[in-house]
């Protein structure tokens, strides 16, 4: 199923970057080695997440919120712009043309009928969730360290 590859694919990033199963460090590490530049990722209200029994188990393993907090202090130390981007329609959304596409959780793919532009789901949200990043930098909602 679908949860079981998202957990598959999640250890293999983890596995890529020396992280997975060695603890607190590795996502201190891993948190570091993220802080290099401009920094932006969905404001997902986490604690609401756990709430539905279906994500509790994925998101507590993956430990978001840790590792969210140790890329933010590390990016305060080096004065890196941290952005946090509301997580409306960002998947839905065409990164191609703007065009709202309803799916539901289960579609994977998304396929643009307005563009013709077809791509993962999460790919097309990380390009909206960029655009998005890109187009608050310098505004006084993005949490930009007081030193930058």
């Amino acid at each position: 199923n679908s949860r079981t590859m998202n957990r598959e694919n999640w250890r293999a990033v983890c596995h890529e970057s020396g992280t997975y199963g060695s603890g607190r460090g590795g996502w201190k590490r891993t948190a570091r080695q993220r802080a290099s530049r401009l920094l932006h990722f969905e404001n997902l209200k986490i604690a609401n997440m756990i709430r539905n029994h279906h994500l509790a188990k994925s998101i507590n393993d993956a430990a978001w919120g840790r590792f969210l907090t140790w890329v933010q202090y590390y990016a305060s130390l080096h004065a890196i712009p941290v952005i946090k981007v509301v997580p409306h329609f960002t998947s839905q959304n065409c990164s191609g043309c703007g065009t709202l596409v309803k799916k539901s959780l289960s579609v994977r793919t998304h396929i643009c009928p307005a563009c013709g532009l077809i791509m993962d789901r999460d790919h097309n949200a990380a390009r909206n969730i960029l655009a998005k990043a890109l187009s608050t930098v310098g505004q006084t909602a993005t949490d930009v360290p007081a030193s930058a």
